[in-house]
């Protein structure tokens, strides 16, 4: 059949094919992609920093601010721009391939070999477009955050549970998936070399009949019901009841899961409480085993030994009050307020991650494996052969 006599649909088809396999769609996705790549990279995104930092980016860039946050790059690899470019790489390298499999007849010839290749060459090609696929499901759907328990207590799956939290766009919302209760948590001392051994016992429930207890050790992920939970770090939560001296005001007591600093032996644990009905804070740091010199105490490692608080008051001006120490079972007076050291018990933190793309990018690295060793077995033969007639001659 002439050129002339072809089908208009199959035209039509060709013609369409022929387009979105530009070179020039590839460049500029390509382009689009890597300028948001670097926006990730520069601005800082949901999930990846606590919501406290954001806000303090935002405030230090109350220009760039607005429209970041209408074009939705602070969640750049969720964003409608992110997955519209993804999708279209995709179509890309699919008409591509298509368009390659027409132009050189990809399965004929008659020699074995030559099919060999150029089926290692397809699938090459089919197992990059399933890597786009996962990452777009990752993407689009993916879930992940981060969940601080101490230990004895049971959180929900709520949002609100979490911090730094991002899901994909086209997740639909669900809650109350699991339940998770932290039984203990273990932490070796550091030591100059060496990080310390971390490890956590959980109970995670789906319902009232599925429970599971799992040792989670760090960077160690488990797996309960298609979510991940990986354990990130282990600190210090002491336990602080505040009494006014003011009959009015009622006291308070609570857990303060103290944020870590540095690492090995020059770990730190610190944070701060907002007072309640006061813009004051309660600075606090913790010493899980401590010595006196000159009147001045200090940490003298991470064993938890003689445990104690060194403890003082901010004002929004910056003022603050003089340092003072409480040790465990003990209390001090700063001010108005009775401060007493009442428990010290561990908190531990999980990164929770449900990633439906997972599992597809990871069947695209097997397929890419695959496709080499069927492209390039033929030469390996060939070489085998060469190999063994040269060494009979």
């Amino acid at each position: 059949m002439q050129d002339g006599d072809q089908n208009p649909k199959n035209r039509s088809r060709s013609s369409w094919t022929g387009f979105l396999a530009s070179t020039n769609i590839t460049l500029i996705v390509i382009g689009i992609l890597i300028l948001l790549t670097l926006t990730g990279a520069l601005v800082p995104q949901q999930g990846m920093l606590e919501e406290s930092g954001i806000l303090e980016w935002k405030h230090e860039h109350p220009r760039a601010t607005p429209v970041l946050s209408k074009l939705g790059l602070f969640a750049t690899f969720q964003s409608a721009w992110f997955l519209i470019s993804l999708a279209v790489l995709f179509l890309n390298t699919l008409a591509c391939m298509i368009h390659n499999i027409a132009r050189d007849e990809l399965f004929s010839g008659s020699a074995a070999s030559n099919r060999l290749r150029r089926l290692g060459f397809a699938t090459l090609h089919i197992s990059i477009l399933v890597c786009m696929a996962g990452g777009f499901c990752s993407a689009a759907f993916r879930t992940s955050g981060q969940l601080i328990l101490t230990e004895g207590q049971t959180l929900q799956d709520h949002r609100q549970n979490y911090s730094e939290r991002i899901e994909g766009p086209l997740r639909k919302q669900q809650h109350d998936r699991f339940r998770v209760h932290l039984l203990d948590a273990q932490f070796d001392a550091p030591a100059d070399w060496w990080a310390g051994q971390k490890s956590a016992s959980i109970r995670l429930s789906a319902d009232k009949t599925e429970t599971r207890t799992a040792e989670i050790e760090f960077n160690l992920p488990f797996r309960f019901k298609g979510i991940t939970f990986t354990l990130q770090e282990i600190g210090f939560s002491p336990e602080i009841l505040i009494t006014p001296k003011d009959a009015q005001t009622p006291p308070f007591n609570c857990f303060i899961a103290l944020k870590v600093w540095g690492v090995n032996k020059e770990r730190e644990h610190r944070d701060f409480l907002t007072l309640p009905h006061s813009e004051r804070r309660l600075i606090l740091s913790l010493f899980p085993s401590h010595s006196i010199s000159n009147g001045i105490p200090v940490k003298t490692s991470e064993a938890l030994k003689n445990p104690a608080l060194l403890a003082h008051l901010e004002s929004p001006d910056g003022t603050e009050t003089q340092k003072q120490l409480i040790e465990l079972g003990k209390r001090i007076e700063i001010e108005e307020l009775d401060i007493q050291f009442r428990e010290l018990r561990r908190w531990a933190s999980f990164l929770v991650v449900e990633d439906p793309g997972y599992p597809i990018v990871c069947v695209s690295f097997w397929m890419a494996i695959i496709a080499l060793m069927l492209r390039y077995s033929p030469e390996v033969v060939d070489w085998i052969k060469e190999a063994r007639q040269n060494g009979a001659g």
